[in-house]
């Protein structure tokens, strides 16, 4: 017999109790006594720095299309004035030739295996010896040039020593000192029209407003993109205070050519004069001339000269003109680039503006000798 008492009831009270514990799932007490743990997750953040520190410029692409190497100029419908690009069949070379059919330029492999840059000029019925055209600066591996129209202005592809150890591929610009034949040290394009993949054509038809962009960027082995677009002139630079960074990116990598669009009237306008292009017949040019000789005197055709000697020098008076013209464009961009770029590539434009300048002083001066010894001679 159990004698029931406060001491006994506190007993059984214990018992029942531990009883129940033991008999409780063991993955029930674990997930009782397991505390939650917040999940991490790792964000991973994006360096704009080399976007907002490099200038980037204004551009409309209205179209793009990915086409093989070897069939780049069936997209790009070059106007006549532009010259002609061709296959040499007997070399394989792509060769330039200009409007009227008497210069050329190509690149080929030099001595040292790398891209040198070759001119020629047709005399009578026959081309001329093949000269290599000489580059300052540290470019090398030169391949693609395209002269402008102007006759002083090469855009050209190369590697340079300088930039990531040559390992693109990268779009230059420079201008010929008709004195020495050889051209000014040559500055690298700015983005988007480089990127760090090969970029191998910049074509700017400047009379039609449209330029055209050949590159490898994001695209496989022998595939490339030719974008279609109009580019501001002089050039204008996207201002990295007031444009998003990741913005910026997109802008200077093409990433999306929606994002250059300004308004769809712009895109479809740049659209319909491409395609006017590519519909437009091969036509020859012909051109007139306007040269005051005195306050009652202008004349229209070289058949007004009276003397062989003034039209030789107004010939020369042309292509100091054509020089200083393309001179100015270019300083006009460069001093653009300056503003607009780093402290390390204003260093190294600075000696180019400076000698571009020295040069457009003395192309302007030899202009105005030249239509003076022209006026003596034919007012005598």
């Amino acid at each position: 017999m159990i004698l029931y008492n406060r001491r006994n009831a506190h007993m059984v009270w214990l018992l029942t109790l531990l009883l129940a514990v033991m008999t409780i799932p063991a993955n029930a007490q674990k997930r009782r006594t397991t505390k939650a743990t917040a999940k991490k997750t790792t964000v991973q953040k994006v360096d704009y720095s080399y976007w907002i520190d490099n200038p980037i410029c204004h551009v409309l692409v209205a179209d793009s299309i990915v086409v093989d190497r070897d069939s780049i100029w069936s997209a790009v419908p070059l106007p006549p004035h532009m010259g002609k690009i061709f296959t040499d069949k007997e070399t394989g070379r792509t060769v330039h030739e200009n409007e009227f059919g008497d210069q050329r330029m190509y690149s080929d492999r030099g001595p040292d295996g790398t891209g040198v840059i070759y001119s020629q000029i047709l005399s009578g019925d026959k081309w001329s010896e093949a000269e290599p055209v000489h580059i300052g600066g540290n470019c090398y591996d030169f391949i693609n040039p395209f002269p402008m129209p102007d006759g002083q202005t090469l855009f050209f592809t190369a590697r340079d020593s300088t930039e990531q150890d040559g390992k693109h591929f990268s779009l230059y610009t420079t201008t010929i000192d008709t004195e020495s034949g050889t051209y000014l040290a040559p500055q690298r394009l700015p983005m988007p029209f480089n990127s760090d993949e090969d970029d191998l054509y910049y074509i700017d038809d400047e009379a039609d407003s449209i330029t055209w962009l050949v590159t490898t960027r994001r695209q496989p082995a022998e595939k490339v993109c030719v974008y279609t677009m109009r580019v501001r002139q002089p050039w204008e630079f996207y201002d990295s205070e007031s444009v998003e960074p990741a913005k910026l990116k997109s802008l200077g990598e093409l990433a999306s050519i929606a994002d250059t669009w300004t308004s769809a009237m712009e895109k479809d306008k740049v659209t319909a004069e491409a395609k006017s292009l590519a519909d437009m017949k091969q036509t020859v040019s012909t051109y007139g001339i306007s040269f005051v000789v005195s306050d009652n005197v202008t004349y229209n055709s070289y058949d007004n000269f009276s003397s062989q000697e003034a039209r030789q020098l107004f010939a020369e008076m042309t292509e100091e003109q054509k020089m200083a013209d393309a001179l100015a464009r270019q300083l006009e961009e460069y001093r653009t680039l300056y503003h607009n770029s780093s402290t390390e590539a204003r260093g190294r434009l600075a000696p180019t503006i400076l000698e571009s300048e020295t040069k457009l002083k003395q192309a302007l001066a030899n202009v105005r000798r030249l239509a003076n010894d022209i006026r003596r001679m034919e007012q005598k």
